[in-house]
């Protein structure tokens, strides 16, 4: 402030004492009165300028402090830097963890609906074989009672007695299919109440097996709502970071970059036209949609009226919806990535690539060859985003191609 007060000081003198000096500078009078103002401006202007670096001139103290403040500018943006890193790292880890954990409650739950079945059908049985030891506990009872009956006449002595040989012919009969039939109600007893004891241990062994199955159904659900709230937190303080358009606009294009970086490198690393026998410049106009939802024609159209401009569409759909591969190709890329979540990427050989975003679950992975209409993916919300939706865009030799215009049109309207 001292130096800046300085200056006006001298520059005021400068300006008020040198129309009276300069005649005698330049020695004539006369000429100093008629072309003083455009000669006094420039020559009170080198005055001023030989004034200026005077009064500013930096002293090494002001140097070091000038110094001091760019490196302290510098840590604060390298710290806000790596900040914004691990914030993303947590949200990479809480969305890839989530899904992977959402999938083993999905094979859980299966798990959990089929053993539930198979303790039904036990318990079904259990009743069966009860009713059925009822039944052959009756019948064994009605063939004691007449074995009693006929004891009570000894059976030498019965058969002895009797004068018809036909009727003696029917009474050894009788006595062989009573006793056959009593061997017969013994044994099936025996065999009933046998699988009756087996079917208790199979139910005992299920009852157990389903009580795991729903303690880790319970742990999983714990885990992925604890998932879930450490997503919200990381997008959370995400968004702290990003508080003005233009911090919003410069992630979105780092993001983008970071894509563009990608799909180049894949490109050099995936040559497969040889083995791709659709030709998929001749689908144009042809291809299913990968998900069915509400499509938001957003290519082409700028972000937050800028020069950065969508190349892709989302689908809006429920999340855990399937996503379909549009046409055949080979997954060249699976993972997730800034901006855009968990990613596939396939290719379909001649430069063209499709990619599918911002999913919760991912089914295939690098190397996997898929056919059109094969499971890929679920819709989801990763890459930090409130809404489930499905980013799509298609891609030649890595130029942003209208999805909607390689789609049937009205299909997903």
């Amino acid at each position: 402030m001292q130096r800046i007060l300085r200056f006006l000081l001298l520059f005021s003198i400068a300006w008020i004492v040198f129309p009276f000096v300069f005649p005698f500078l330049h020695g004539s009078s006369s000429r100093g009165l008629s072309a003083g103002p455009r000669e006094t401006t420039n020559d009170g202007m080198t005055v001023s300028m030989m004034i200026l670096p005077e009064a500013f001139a930096a002293t090494p103290t002001d140097l070091k402090q000038i110094n001091h403040k760019i490196e302290t500018l510098k840590a604060a943006l390298s710290k806000e830097k790596n900040k914004r890193t691990f914030f993303l790292k947590r949200l990479k880890t809480a969305e890839i963890a989530s899904g992977r954990i959402r999938l083993q409650l999905q094979k859980t739950e299966a798990a959990l609906k089929k053993e539930s079945q198979l303790l039904e059908k036990l318990n079904h049985d259990q009743t069966t074989y009860q009713a059925k030891l009822a039944t052959e506990r009756a019948e064994l009872a009605d063939h004691l009672r007449a074995a009693y009956m006929i004891g009570r006449e000894p059976y030498l002595k019965l058969i002895l007695s009797q004068n018809d040989a036909q009727r003696v012919s029917h009474l050894l009969m009788y006595y062989h299919y009573l006793s056959k039939g009593q061997l017969s109600a013994i044994h099936d007893l025996q065999s009933t109440l046998a699988r009756l004891r087996q079917n208790q241990t199979s139910v005992q062994a299920q009852t157990h097996i389903l009580q795991n199955l729903q303690k880790q159904q319970s742990d999983e659900r714990a885990h992925l709502e604890a998932l879930k709230q450490e997503r919200q937190q990381a997008i959370g303080e995400l968004n702290n970071k990003i508080k003005t358009k233009n911090q919003r606009l410069a992630e979105l294009l780092a993001d983008k970059r970071l894509l563009e970086q990608t799909l180049s490198r894949l490109e050099k690393q995936h040559q497969i036209e040889a083995i791709m026998k659709q030709d998929f410049a001749a689908l144009k106009g042809k291809l299913s949609w990968p998900t069915k939802g509400s499509v938001l024609p957003y290519f082409g159209i700028p972000i937050d009226q800028s020069e950065l401009k969508w190349d892709g569409i989302l689908i809006r759909a429920p999340e855990d919806q399937p996503v379909y591969a549009v046409a055949g190709g080979k997954v060249v890329f699976a993972k997730w990535l800034p901006g855009y979540g968990l990613l596939l990427i396939i290719s379909h050989g001649h430069g063209y690539m499709t990619l599918y975003g911002r999913n919760h679950n991912l089914y295939k992975k690098p190397g996997d060859m898929v056919q059109k209409g094969d499971l890929v993916a679920t819709v989801g919300r990763s890459g930090g985003y409130e809404k489930p939706a499905l980013y799509f865009a298609i891609r030649h030799d890595a130029k942003p191609l209208n999805p909607s215009m390689w789609c049937h049109r009205g299909e997903n309207q």
